[in-house]
């Protein structure tokens, strides 16, 4: 059974749309309403997604309860929601905001002014996305970016992979974290931006040109030289390796790579296994080193 509808959003600034396991697809295209297409699992003609507007804001939770009674009794029963698809009029630019548990998430097409997403399991994929700020924060599912015009991005994941490829010339600023997977970052354009990424236990990569300038501290220019064009990158890795692959890797002539692990974290853990330090001498010693005590209670169990 579908169930579809469109609706007026002249006066709308923030659209949020709430899903809990159904997959979600947004794109924007060329027509004059906003328009959504609700997929269920069975025949549940009673269905009607939840709508809020307040003040400049429309909020659409697309699944939700079902009450009904059996024998005097009220049964509370999901309505089966499979699958949705929003169609946003291309001229309206928006704060779109999405939030879901388990579903897989795709956003083709979009020029909004900020995306704010948030998600606990699934996939979120993102192809072609102009927008000044996205916030994007899930806990267990791999986010992958394609071709993303923005200029500050905020990544947060628990245990997914981040990918992002083509980051495109407005980019300034790039921050990320993960605990346990991977960030890949790959810019179409080298110029200037600060990039901060940091990973528990996985890998951070980037195409981009760097020099070490401190410990987790990169940037794209010769620092011998006066730069014109300024890259700073701020990374860390506190038990993965963290991999920066510079030049053209279309040339392989000029294809080069650096890897940075942190031995003398390794080492430190070593040493206090196998009894040559005590715990709180290893302590020390990260701090000496430059870790904070929030990376030490990480590093050191």
């Amino acid at each position: 059974m579908k169930y579809n509808e469109t609706l007026k959003i002249e006066d709308i600034e923030t659209l949020t749309l709430i899903t809990i396991n159904a997959d979600l697809r947004v794109k924007q295209v060329a027509r004059e309403e906003l328009f959504y297409d609700v997929i269920l699992g069975d025949d549940y003609p009673e269905y009607k997604p939840i709508i809020n507007r307040l003040n400049k804001n429309l909020e659409i939770r697309f699944q939700k309860k079902s009450n009904k009674t059996f024998l005097g009794f009220l049964n509370l029963r999901s309505f089966d929601v499979e699958k949705v698809y929003v169609e946003v009029p291309e001229d309206k630019i928006l704060n779109l905001v999405i939030k879901t548990v388990s579903g897989n998430v795709e956003l083709e097409n979009l020029n909004v002014s900020s995306l704010n997403f948030s998600g606990v399991s699934g996939e979120l994929e993102c192809e072609n996305i102009t927008a000044d700020k996205v916030s994007i924060s899930l806990v267990s599912g791999d986010v992958n970016l394609d071709g993303l015009n923005s200029k500050k991005i905020n990544l947060s994941s628990v245990s997914g992979d981040v990918k992002i490829n083509r980051i495109a010339e407005a980019i300034q600023e790039i921050s990320g974290s993960t605990v346990s997977g991977d960030i890949d970052l790959d810019f179409e354009i080298k110029k200037p931006a600060k990039v901060l990424v940091k990973s528990t236990s996985g890998e951070i990569k980037s195409n981009i040109p760097l020099y070490k300038l401190e410990k987790g501290v990169f940037v794209n220019y010769n620092i011998n030289e006066k730069p014109d064009d300024l890259l700073i990158v701020k990374a860390s890795s506190i038990s993965g390796d963290l991999q920066l692959n510079f030049g053209d890797s279309k040339n392989e002539d000029t294809k080069n790579s650096y890897v940075l692990s942190d031995d003398e974290v390794q080492r430190v853990l070593r040493m206090i296994e196998s009894g040559i330090l005590k715990r709180e001498e290893g302590i020390e010693i990260l701090k000496t080193i430059g870790y904070s005590e929030e990376e030490i209670s990480e590093i050191i169990k």
